[in-house]
């Protein structure tokens, strides 16, 4: 599984450079120079996060994460078919461990 950002578009295409038939897109609406991308273990899901936005496409469609609110995403851990983010805000003494599936 490869993701591909084309430039000037605010999308990233997901797919599988053995299969025609697997192309998945994530689409975001603000332009961020922080893209953060992950791919699961089982290769179904996919994080992406711009700074400001935070999506999963769990291979059937696309979902937000809105409980990271105004946190940056700082490090993705794929764990199976899930994942475990690791947030914080800029000047944060803690960070927010979430798990994708809770």
């Amino acid at each position: 599984m490869i993701a591909c950002k084309k430039s000037g578009i605010t999308s990233v295409c997901i797919f599988d450079i053995n299969n025609d038939q697997d192309n998945r897109i994530i689409s975001y609406m603000v332009k961020g120079d922080n893209l953060v991308v992950k791919i699961s273990d089982d290769l179904k899901k996919v994080i992406l996060s711009n700074g400001l936005e935070h999506y999963m496409h769990n291979g059937h469609n696309q979902e937000n994460f809105p409980w990271i609110k105004d946190k940056f995403l700082r490090n993705v851990i794929n764990h199976g078919e899930s994942f475990y983010l690791v947030t914080s805000k800029d000047y944060d003494r803690d960070i927010d461990i979430l798990h994708s599936q809770d």
